[in-house]
């Protein structure tokens, strides 16, 4: 059907069966339509995304906003366009997150998953929303707080120490909304009536669909009650990318290091700078781990074993140490181990360990809470356990932050998180933004951050979203003045149909003659839902079985 170079996904048939709506990335992104039957593709919504034609098929609801950091994150907004093409109505347009927008069988209303503001309650004031595009009223639906007694939560991204209710509307039907969530350890369909007038949840409608192994996830019906979904199963690969470092040119392939179904939960990976040990965490059912990889050799060894925690273990740059972070008591501190095994010593409390300087004594720390102003960088001596301020915002949260290899220089995000910038380092006394320099002053997605610095420190090298995804650039940079020289440039496309995109370390990404990041790797199947047969072919074993 669809041929450009370009990424095209995400297709939705007119309910007549004449028209596809799709999202494509040609162009800079947004929602395209062509005939079934073949024909050119035009644009109706710039930067669209989740096309959904109404049931008359007269219009096409969507939504806009970046894709990475999940559905809660800030800044999405919802569309309705004549599927014709022409000016898109905002929706909701009050609040700050709104996505996923799903039609009412009878076509009257919209449900869409959304806040109007950014608070402290449990849910962050989460909901699914109903609005009548006659009366323009908008109403929370109650399913969150439904979900809370249930014990539901999202069907992807969860961290095993903090869930989140991101739980997402899939599909509307006569029989109610169909939607994937976890239950325990189980991602399956489920079903729950919402009034079409009213707008909420109808009590004690709540029922699973699905029971069997693997993640049930986008669900699709037809008018005779048949449901399509897939059933996908997930991993998390550490990778490495061969990498001429001073030179920003891929020297080979990606290369597959290690792996973890628990899909992050227990965070990040991290090389030492010769490339040669990995630093991983593992998943158990109630606990964590890390391993140590050496790369030369393959041989792996179990390091420290925690409390479930979203770990994120940051090996130093000579290989010696290994600084992670546990949940403890309600927060986050930070400890530190012998990479040849040993025992643990804590260096902080209330923080989140992130990268070594170079001189493998010291690391930084972020408070575990980066919702909270001030946002604070701390630099902390893991041996006498002595911490300084090295970088204070006192507005907004500070991101993710990269050291220099000189430690002159700090990278990192800030002025809310839409522009990296780079500040000097000197602990004790930290810079004040007027000695902040703007690497990139507007991003294009939330996203987008600094990665690391090349060996050499002329290079800073960036994770953006040029293209839609989040691919690999490098920054030339005055090692002198610490500004950025010219604009920054492609090193490498991180694109595989195989795989979504997970994260980078919390130190560097970049060693002396690799980019090590990771990734989210599925396998899939489709599976049909049938309430006329008899047995339901969802909740068999799939055990064995190949699809």
């Amino acid at each position: 059907m669809t041929d450009d170079p370009a990424d095209d996904r995400e297709p939705s048939f007119s309910p007549d069966g004449s028209l596809i709506a799709f999202r494509s990335n040609r162009g800079g992104g947004g929602i395209y339509v062509m005939p079934t039957l073949g024909g050119d593709a035009r644009l109706v919504a710039e930067r669209g995304r989740s096309p959904r034609f109404s049931p008359d098929g007269s219009r096409i609801a969507y939504w806009t906003g970046p894709w990475l950091g999940g559905a809660r994150t800030a800044g999405s907004a919802l569309f309705l366009v004549p599927s014709v093409g022409g000016q898109p109505t905002p929706i909701a347009g009050e609040f700050v997150t709104a996505l996923n927008p799903i039609w009412s069988p009878d076509g009257r209303s919209l449900l869409f998953f959304g806040r109007k503001a950014i608070d402290d309650s449990p849910t962050g004031g989460f909901d699914w929303w109903w609005t009548s595009l006659e009366a323009h009223e908008l109403v929370p639906t109650g399913a969150y707080q439904l979900f809370a007694e249930t014990g539901l939560f999202g069907a992807t991204g969860n961290s095993g120490s903090i869930p989140v209710l991101d739980v997402l509307p899939g599909v509307w039907t006569s029989e109610g909304m169909i939607f994937s969530a976890r239950l325990a350890e189980s991602v399956n369909l489920w079903r729950v009536k919402i009034s079409e007038t009213s707008g909420k949840v109808i009590g004690g409608s709540l029922e699973r669909l699905t029971h069997g192994a693997g993640s049930d996830l986008l669900a699709a019906a037809d008018g005779e009650g048949r449901i399509a979904f897939q059933v996908s199963n997930e991993s998390d690969v550490s990778l490495t990318l061969p990498l001429d470092s001073n030179g920003a040119k891929a020297l080979g392939s990606i290369e597959r290091q290690s792996y973890d179904s628990t899909l992050l939960q227990n965070g990040r990976n991290s090389l030492d700078d010769a490339g040669r040990f990995l630093a991983y965490p593992k998943g158990r059912a109630n606990e964590s781990e890390i391993w140590v990889k050496d790369l030369a050799t393959g041989q792996e060894r179990h390091l420290v074993t925690t409390t479930l925690s979203e770990l994120n273990p940051v090996i130093s740059h000579d290989g010696t140490k290994v600084a992670y972070t546990v949940a403890e008591r309600g927060g986050r501190a930070g400890f530190v181990i012998p990479a040849a095994g040993g025992t643990a010593r804590k260096v902080c409390d209330s923080c989140d360990l992130q990268g070594w300087l170079p001189d493998n004594r010291r690391i930084l720390a972020l408070p575990p809470d980066l919702t909270r102003p001030p946002g604070r960088v701390r630099v902390i001596d893991v041996v006498d356990r002595t911490a300084h301020d090295a970088l204070i915002d006192p507005m907004l949260a500070i991101g993710r932050v990269d050291v220099s290899p000189d430690s002159r220089w700090l990278a990192f995000g800030g002025g809310g998180r839409q522009r990296v910038l780079i500040a000097p380092l000197h602990p004790g006394t930290p810079p004040g933004e007027s000695e902040w320099v703007s690497v990139l002053p507007t991003l294009e997605g939330s996203a987008e951050r600094a990665c690391g610095w090349s060996p050499d420190g002329r290079l800073l090298y960036l994770l953006l979203e040029r293209d839609t995804f989040r691919d690999l650039y490098a920054q030339r940079v005055d090692t002198t003045r610490g500004i950025p020289l010219g604009e920054p440039f492609l090193v490498q496309h991180l694109h595989d149909p195989r795989r979504r995109w997970g994260s980078t370390p919390f130190g560097t990404a970049i060693v002396s003659h690799a980019f090590v990041f990771s990734q989210v790797e599925s396998t899939g199947s489709i599976w049909l839902l049938d309430p006329a047969i008899k047995a339901n072919v969802a909740n068999e074993s799939r055990a064995g079985k190949t699809n």
